[in-house]
């Protein structure tokens, strides 16, 4: 059963990760060609690269080898 529960997490984690960031992207995509101003693309890219660290960072941390 414990197997079973590292499996399921193994798989959804990255999907998570990846279709959170990619849904960010989209709307930041989608804000800076609706709304063209060059301040608001700098904030939009930053934000953005900024939650794709933070979430390439927690994924990497949370795959640590257990003891």
């Amino acid at each position: 059963m414990e197997k079973w529960l590292e499996f399921i997490r193994g798989i959804i984690r990255p999907f998570i990760a990846i279709t959170g960031w990619s849904s960010f992207l989209v709307v930041t995509v989608y804000a800076i060609l609706k709304y063209l101003d060059s301040e608001l693309a700098k904030s939009l890219s930053a934000g953005f690269i900024t939650a794709v660290v933070a979430i390439v960072g927690v994924w990497i941390g949370s795959r640590s080898p257990k003891k």
